[in-house]
């Protein structure tokens, strides 16, 4: 169960996040919010998991800017600013996939995404910067490097995520994407050889074959 004094703080810090992202005025009347005021009902996290696993990660190598994790069945990887690290299921550091840099088989910091093919034990590390799709085993054999296709005008763009549904990589991208006023694609998808499919534009319907760990997305179909 959630404890009631931990439902108040997060209560407490979404208001805080979603009154410091909007347009304020240096005038405005501030808001006083009082925790013990806040009523809510206590929640299982039984009603939003069907299991849930605590990991102790060992000390061998420190988690340098965490950025999101992928899980395997006999073991998991931490994209980290540091690189993708693979740990076994007891959180003990096992190896780096690939590594930092500006070699052939390396990536730069801070210019990719990281895709799991669960099924063929592969991690896709994708480098915007270069259009580049890099490829290493499950046990961290680098495989091989290929460019990618993709339209002239997204190039430029760093996806806001990457993932693998089937036969295929899909790259979603942020609303706008800085340029007010302009369509902004939403989806774009590859093959596993790097070549283009089809790519989604603006938010009209909802496309609910695309839907995947991030929820429902909203978008047009406009190639």
């Amino acid at each position: 169960m959630i404890k009631e004094t931990d439902m108040k703080l997060l209560f407490v810090f979404l208001l805080i996040g979603l009154f410091s992202c909007s347009d304020g005025h240096k005038n405005a009347e501030q808001l006083m919010i009082n925790p013990d005021e806040i009523s809510y009902e206590p929640m299982d996290i039984s009603a939003v998991a069907d299991s849930v696993i605590y990991i102790q990660f060992d000390n061998s190598f420190i988690l340098p800017g965490f950025v999101s994790l992928y899980w395997a069945d006999s073991c998991f990887f931490a994209n980290t600013r540091e690189g993708v690290l693979k740990y076994d299921t007891r959180g003990r550091f096992l190896y780096k996939i690939g590594d930092i840099g500006d070699g052939p088989k390396e990536y730069p910091r801070y210019s990719y995404r990281c895709i799991m093919d669960k099924s063929n034990e592969v991690i896709y590390i994708y480098v915007y910067s270069e259009q580049k799709l890099l490829s290493y085993s499950f046990t961290g054999k680098f495989i091989k490097s290929i460019q990618v296709e993709l339209p002239d005008d997204i190039k430029i763009y760093f996806p806001s995520f990457a993932y693998m549904q089937g036969d295929l990589i899909y790259f979603y991208y942020d609303n706008n994407m800085g340029k007010p006023g302009k369509r902004p694609y939403y989806w774009l998808s590859i093959k596993k050889d790097g070549t283009f499919v089809e790519s989604y534009k603006g938010y009209k319907e909802i496309v609910e074959k695309y839907e995947g760990i991030y929820g429902i997305f909203l978008c047009g179909y406009e190639r």
